[in-house]
């Protein structure tokens, strides 16, 4: 049996303290707090258990226990608390039945809210109904709610009520707003018929009350459609106001009808002849109708929406024509046979004597026709009168002049316009014009005329009725001396035309004279069938191979826009920068140019500046391509530098703050650029007068133009040249400034495209200023040994090619832009720099003489390849 020993154990206890506990109460209370946990926990989750009971039963209840109320408690049935629950199942119940009825109230506002809006929405007092009904509504749920909820209730209430009858408001705003569309729809209307049956009467009275009318109705379009209240769209306003005149052009159509029962002579043949005078639209024709009908014609033909409703109209008529054409058939009817053979045999006459006059009518014109070309003006006299005399007996036994009077108008008119013609053939400017003066005048005018031209204008004055045919006759003359005067200006224009052009073709053309600029660019706008601002597009620029050798040809004169644009420029007056942007390119392209039959290149806008002009525009655009915003500055710099020219003492002020003592402005620029690259004093020396004009100080710009100087200015080798000094060691636009020291493979890049071209007999080569020790080869025969082998070529073959070098357009800016280059040669014979061409047949088999354009962009993607 094992033994189990008691271990000694050495207690600390309290010195002079005697205790009686010996350990057992302590044991106890560990006991007792074990067992309170126990218990805490039970209880817990009993009351998790209760509450998640209280809460299901409360989600239970019916919609209908919340609402119906316990008679004994004088609350919801719902409120009733189910028995055998504890606090906290009856604190869940309560809480979720408390929530619910108050939900349940809000869905009950909401249904009763709903129902009366729609009960009053088309009642024109429905707003007040609905807020006393629902405001009822309202404080019976209040009074029948449990007390702690009447406030809930009631701010739900008052929310309900406020949003419901703000929304039934507008509703019924709108619905008002609608019903005032309709009736002022209603009232033009109205309007409309009166205007129609107004203007149907045809009286004074009723006139000046039809116009009233439209003059009302007018006011209330414009009242409801500008007014502070709009109750109708602009569109409905014009929809109205067509209305309006629909009205007064049937109400024309309807004076038709009384009109008829007024004048028994009118036929539905008349009112034929007058739907085909409307279709024909011609006023002047408006005369050839019976009188009665011509106001009404004339009014409906001047209604501003006479095109509009013309179906409408011509509708109306078609249902006139029918009704007269009907009472004319029963009337036939209603006549005796004696009354009805007298009555057609006399009607066929009128109608028989009516037909006449258009073939006489011919007769007559034939037979004038034949005096006038015979000279002879008695015979056409009598015979004029002869027939006018027959068309008054016809009028008499039609009891109407109207078709013998239109008859009359017709023989006159082609009888004048026949002479007016003839005259045409045998007068100068001056005897037209007085010819047409002294007929305007009837004759009353001491003009000098030849005789058989006296004699015509006598006879049109005898035998015009100018109250009737001023217009007619004005028109012949008029047109007469305008043709006149037109074909004198032609031929005047056209031999100073014809002038200027000689001199063109045969390269004599003035730089000077904007004569000769203007013809220069009419022909070039005409032969390349382009609009006349033309050289104010790029297109210029992208076709100018096309107008170029116009320029050239013509002895130097470049189109006239080109040299307005350039003027305008000097001037300040274009901010435009594509316009700006657009002369920089000009000026680039005119600023080296050698005309035909010259061995020398010049500006040409020098001559078209004048040295002025040209001097400021060139200083700029150097200026301006060596600032930091380039070309952009273009507007800023001139003004400034024009500020410096016209105030030359402020500018010396300036100047002298920056040189030193006995410092000229030439020592200080050599100083900080040095003396070997020309070009580089002359463009950097307006740069510098701008940041002197601009009050920048010495240290400024001395770090200025040293850093640009640095900066911008590479070694050519050979490759590039300058535009205006040839050959210079330095520029902005060497290629060593992208490619660095070795610009071989942008060299043989450039062979490469001439490969491409089959340009054979020239080559781009490249020119070191220093060699290496005479020992070895230069670094320039190494190049070309090296260039040689990447073209597939011996270093002889290479070297028996011709140079062509790269010259920048001028103001191109620096190699961080896109440099366009051309290709040049040094001709020997003139130890000038020309423009290398080439020729190549195109797509459509034709020989094209070209020049050699390079983009340094072109050259980097060439590269990288």
């Amino acid at each position: 049996m094992a033994v189990i020993r008691q271990q000694r154990q050495n207690i600390t206890k309290p010195i002079g303290v005697i205790r009686s506990d010996t350990g057992l109460s302590e044991q106890w209370a560990s006991v007792g707090r074990l067992a309170d946990t126990m218990i805490e926990s039970s209880f817990n989750e009993l009351k998790r258990e209760a509450r998640e009971k209280g809460v299901e039963t409360a989600q239970a209840a019916s919609a209908a226990n919340i609402r119906t109320i316990d008679p004994i408690t004088g609350e919801p049935e719902a409120f009733n608390i189910p028995s055998g629950f504890g606090v906290e199942a009856r604190t869940a119940y309560q809480d979720i039945i408390e929530r619910r009825y108050v939900s349940q109230t809000e869905q009950d506002f909401e249904a009763e809210a709903k129902r009366l809006a729609i009960f009053y929405q088309n009642d024109s007092n429905g707003v007040a109904k609905f807020k006393t009904d629902f405001g009822t509504y309202i404080e019976n749920a209040k009074g029948t709610a449990v007390p702690k909820f009447a406030n809930i209730i009631e701010n739900i209430g008052s929310a309900m009520l406020a949003s419901n009858s703000l929304n039934l408001m507008s509703k019924q705003s709108q619905k008002q707003h609608e019903e005032n569309r309709q009736q002022i729809e209603l009232d033009v209307n109205d309007y409309a018929n009166n205007i129609e049956s107004l203007i149907g009467l045809g009286d004074p009275q009723s006139l000046e009350d039809a116009n009233n009318a439209s003059v009302l109705a007018e006011e209330l379009i414009n009242k409801n459609v500008d007014g502070d209240v709009q109750f109708i769209s602009k569109e409905e306003a014009k929809k109205l106001r067509r209305t309006i005149s629909l009205a007064k052009a049937r109400g024309l159509t309807r004076r038709i009808n009384k009109i008829i029962l007024d004048e028994e002579d009118l036929t539905s043949n008349d009112i034929n002849d007058f739907q085909l005078v409307l279709q024909t639209g011609n006023v002047e024709y408006i005369s050839t109708l019976p009188e009665p009908l011509q106001d009404v014609a004339s009014e409906l033909m001047s209604n501003e929406d006479f095109n509009t409703h013309f179906d409408a109209i011509d509708t109306d008529l078609r249902n006139v024509q029918a009704n007269l054409s009907q009472s004319e058939t029963n009337e036939r009817f209603l006549q005796s046979d004696i009354e009805k053979d007298e009555k057609q045999k006399e009607d066929d006459e009128k109608v028989q004597l009516k037909l006449g006059i258009k073939p006489d009518a011919q007769k007559v014109n034939d037979t004038l026709d034949r005096h006038i070309k015979s000279g002879d003006l008695f015979k056409a006299q009598d015979t004029l009168d002869a027939w006018f005399s027959k068309l008054d007996s016809i009028a008499q036994k039609l009891e109407s002049d109207i078709d013998t009077t239109t008859a009359k108008k017709r023989t006159r008119q082609l009888l004048f316009d026949r002479l007016i013609k003839d005259v045409n053939g045998v007068t100068n400017l001056k005897e037209a014009t007085n010819f047409r003066d002294y007929i305007d005048n009837e004759g009353d005018l001491d003009v000098d005329l030849p005789d058989d031209v006296q004699a015509i204008a006598d006879f049109i004055i005898k035998n015009a009725e100018f109250d009737v045919d001023r217009d007619s006759i004005s028109t012949s003359t008029n047109t007469v001396v305008r043709n006149k005067d037109a074909i004198r200006k032609a031929n005047a224009l056209s031999e100073s035309e014809q002038e200027t052009t000689d001199k063109l073709v045969q390269g004599l053309g003035d730089t000077t004279s904007t004569k000769d600029r203007k013809r220069l660019e009419d022909i070039i706008v005409g032969n390349l069938k382009v609009s006349n601002d033309f050289f104010l597009t790029g297109e210029a620029i992208e076709r100018q191979s096309e107008w170029l050798p116009y320029v050239i040809n013509s002895g130097a004169v470049i189109p006239d826009t080109i040299a307005n644009l350039g003027n305008s420029m000097a001037r300040g007056t274009i901010d435009d920068q594509n316009r700006i942007n657009l002369f920089a390119a000009y000026f680039g392209m005119f600023e080296n140019v050698r005309p035909k039959n010259s061995t020398k290149g010049r500006s040409l806008m020098l001559d078209a500046l004048g040295a002025e002009n040209y001097s400021l525009i060139k200083g700029t655009l150097f200026a301006s391509s060596m600032s930091e915003g380039g070309i952009n500055n273009f507007a800023t710099i001139r003004a400034t530098l024009v500020n410096a020219a016209q105030d030359k003492e402020v500018f010396n002020v300036k100047l002298n703050s920056v040189l030193e003592d006995g410092e000229t402005f030439e020592v200080f620029v050599e100083d900080i650029i040095g003396d070997k690259n020309r070009n580089v004093t002359v463009e950097m020396n307006k740069f510098i007068k701008y940041q002197v004009a601009a009050d920048k100080t010495r240290d400024q710009i001395i770090s200025d133009t040293e850093r640009f100087y640095e900066q911008h200015y590479h070694d050519v080798q050979g490759v590039v040249i300058d535009p205006a000094f040839g050959t210079v060691s330095k520029s902005r636009q060497a290629l060593s400034g992208v490619f660095g020291d070795d610009i071989s493979p942008a060299v043989n890049y450039l062979n490469s495209v001439l490969r491409d071209k089959n340009i054979s007999d020239y080559a781009f080569k490249i020119k070191y200023e220093k060699a290496d020790q005479d020992d070895f080869p230069s670094i320039s025969e190494i190049t070309e040994e090296v260039l040689a082998e990447e073209a597939g070529e011996s270093v002889q073959s290479s070297q028996s090619k011709k140079t062509l070098q790269l010259m920048p357009m001028p103001f191109q800016g620096t190699v961080r832009e896109n440099v366009q280059y051309m290709g040049v040669y040094l001709n020997e014979e003139t130890e000038q720099f020309e423009p290398f061409t080439y020729t190549y047949v195109d797509d459509k088999g034709k020989t094209v003489t070209d020049f050699l354009y390079i983009n340094l962009d072109d050259i980097k993607k060439g590269v990288n390849q």
